[in-house]
């Protein structure tokens, strides 16, 4: 026989409450409800507030459960918001002058090399394989990896001021 089942009430529905609460391994919105539903039942104990009948009190702790979570969803919902937002602001100022640098490297580039190069290199940038990049071009993937490396190559040196 466990302790929780010689208490009596309110006693054995905190009890309960805080064994359902030994349970949890995340946190988030549930979590911080039960976590308000023991401090109210706690405080009401406290006070002689919590209703001497128990299916009273257990509708009045799932209401405040529901309540709860609706609360801190809405409190994630927000924090998450603003908190991507503040990031997307901290970056775009910070890295501003980067990206126009980038930018300019990228004009640099597109202009120095011919249409051909300028297609390849953009296919590899977006992460396609060298295998299908040589079979748009009409290339073996061998050949295409040479000609790759010798365009690096050329880019590097003719663009060696932007280092």
């Amino acid at each position: 026989m466990k302790i929780i089942d010689k208490l009596e009430y309110p006693w054995d529905t905190y009890a309960a409450l805080q064994e359902a609460e030994d349970k949890i391994t995340t946190v988030g919105h549930r979590e911080r409800a039960g976590d308000d539903k023991l401090n109210v039942v706690l405080e009401s104990i406290a006070k002689g507030t919590l209703p001497v009948e128990t299916e009273v009190a257990q509708k009045q702790l799932v209401n405040l459960e529901v309540n709860r979570q609706k609360k801190y969803r809405n409190r994630e919902i927000i924090l998450a918001r603003w908190a991507n937002t503040y990031i997307t602001e901290y970056y775009k100022q910070k890295d501003m002058v980067s990206a126009v640098e980038i930018d300019e490297q990228v004009e640099s580039v597109r202009l120095t090399a011919d249409h051909q190069e300028w297609r390849i290199l953009w296919a590899l940038a977006c992460d396609r394989s060298y295998a299908s990049v040589a079979k748009d071009e009409n290339l073996t993937e061998t050949v295409l990896k040479a000609r790759v490396s010798r365009l690096r190559s050329r880019l590097k040196q003719e663009l060696s001021h932007y280092n």
